[in-house]
């Protein structure tokens, strides 16, 4: 009987075990296809401050944007760093 009860226990611990890692393998599956999106769209705001980095001088506006744009974009580089050095701590 107690071998009965181990064995209904672990077969218990395993399923759940198993749920829990397929939980976790979607999250990461999910936010690895976020940050190839988050990437192509930093690729693609590189191309427009190049742009705007040309015109800053003949347009003050164009400055300002471009000085916004800056602290944006190294704001969006270290949350994708973070999550890059979280997910290597956790799965490295």
């Amino acid at each position: 009987m107690a071998e009965s009860i181990v064995s209904t226990i672990l077969e218990q611990l395993k399923e759940i075990t198993i749920n829990k890692a397929r939980e976790a393998w979607s999250l990461v599956r999910g936010a690895e296809k976020e940050v190839e999106r988050l990437e192509s769209n930093f690729k693609a705001l590189r191309l427009e401050l190049e742009d705007a980095e040309e015109r800053e001088y003949q347009d003050k506006r164009v400055k300002h944007w471009l000085d916004k744009f800056k602290d944006v974009a190294y704001d969006m580089e270290d949350v994708l760093d973070e999550w890059e050095i979280a997910v290597a701590k956790r799965w490295g």
